[in-house]
């Protein structure tokens, strides 16, 4: 830049000897011609000079801006490689799927969680391996995301692996940023939860049955028995039976045998009366000796009568138990709930007093609930509170 303006200066320095020189020659109007000559070449000067300015800045811009995309170019090749080690290496299944529902990429985790090589998943559709009944949920998330209803979606589900076992999951889906499509792809993350799955599972199952025959336990049948009741107040051709079984004669079993042939034997026995049962209805143990059976639905009020006899024929065959030939009987009281019942212990409670009434009348027999029933129990609890009194 300094070597342009020494150049204006000599360029003056001469227009302004041609002037002086004019004016001795020529005269006034030579003068002013020469004046003429020197502001065309100072102002073409000048533009020359800003031209010059504006082609240096624009180099200096140019350097400037190649700079800033090179360095972008290179941060955005490490994010690349850094998103490719991440979906490669990743400890949970990730893949970009299309918005048809084919597979387009996947990972390692992903292939190791459901068993399918790389190669066979993207020969699949989603809907492949996906659990029947979790399919129509998780299309339609799909559906929200591809058609922009949805930024993203969350569920947990159950895959079919490639050898045929059920894997829970939980499943997080997301569309990926293409400016250029139309339909954009998608990118799941498949997590393997099927272990705190089973888990839970187990601490639910050990909660509400028992530990030794594996039968519900009181307060699953107490629960099984509500919702019963429930659906029998909402529809009059609905119906609720309960059977109250106690072993006869149990104790004398652990008494002489032993408490290992006595459990073997409540074992055995559940078995058997489980043999007794239509599908719909459950049987439960509440603790020692007492089996409860809930018969609900649709059926014939005799229904119960019939269990209760297919029960005593049963057990009119010897149980075999590590050597020990066992014979053994039960007392069957049985409850048809009507109206007047709101609640399920009240159920229990006059199921169990045919019971006892079973017992009274000989054992290895059932006895269905009637008032009389109810009545003489609540007269027989007032005298001996009347006699604990006198005394």
């Amino acid at each position: 830049m300094s070597n342009v303006w020494a150049l204006s200066l000599a360029g003056a320095s001469l227009i302004f000897l041609v002037m002086v020189a004019a004016v001795d020659r020529s005269g006034f109007y030579v003068l002013i011609s020469a004046l003429i000559m020197a502001g065309v070449f100072l102002i073409a000067h000048r533009s020359y000079v800003k031209r010059v300015e504006a082609s240096q800045k624009a180099v200096t811009e140019s350097s400037r801006y190649a700079h800033a995309l090179e360095e972008r170019t290179a941060a955005l090749r490490d994010s690349e490689q850094r998103f490719r080690s991440a979906f490669k290496y990743a400890p949970i299944g990730i893949a970009l799927v299309s918005p048809d529902g084919r597979w387009v990429k996947v990972n390692k985790a992903l292939c190791d969680i459901l068993g399918y090589t790389a190669q066979e998943f993207l020969s699949m559709h989603v809907s492949k391996v996906i659990f029947p009944d979790d399919l129509a949920q998780t299309l339609a998330s799909i559906d929200d995301l591809v058609t922009g209803r949805a930024v993203n979606c969350q569920m947990e589900q159950r895959y079919i692996h490639k050898s045929g076992w059920t894997v829970w999951a939980s499943w997080s889906a997301s569309a990926a940023s293409e400016a250029w499509s139309e339909a954009p792809h998608l990118i799941f993350q498949i997590q393997d939860t099927t272990d705190r799955k089973v888990a839970e599972e187990q601490l639910q199952h050990e909660a509400t049955h028992d530990a030794l025959t594996g039968l519900p336990n009181r307060a699953y049948f107490v629960s099984r028995l509500t919702k019963a009741l429930a659906k029998a107040k909402r529809d009059p051709k609905y119906s609720v039976s309960v059977l109250f079984i106690d072993l006869d004669r149990f104790k004398y079993v652990n008494d002489s045998l032993g408490h290992f042939i006595g459990d073997n034997l409540l074992m055995a026995i559940a078995d058997r009366l489980g043999e007794c049962m239509r599908p719909p209805d459950i049987i439960a143990r509440l603790g020692g000796d007492e089996f409860t059976i809930l018969v609900e639905g649709r059926y014939y009020t005799e229904k119960a009568s019939r269990i209760a006899e297919r029960i005593q024929e049963k057990f009119s065959e010897p149980f075999q138990v590590h050597g020990h030939e066992i014979y053994s009987s039960a007392s069957i009281g049985i409850l048809v709930a009507s109206d007047r019942y709101d609640s399920a212990e009240d159920i229990m409670r006059d199921a169990d007093t045919a019971m006892y009434y079973a017992k009274r009348a000989g054992r290895a027999r059932h006895e269905t609930f009637d008032e009389y029933m109810h009545l003489r129990a609540k007269e027989t609890l007032r005298l001996e509170t009347d006699l604990r009194r006198a005394l």
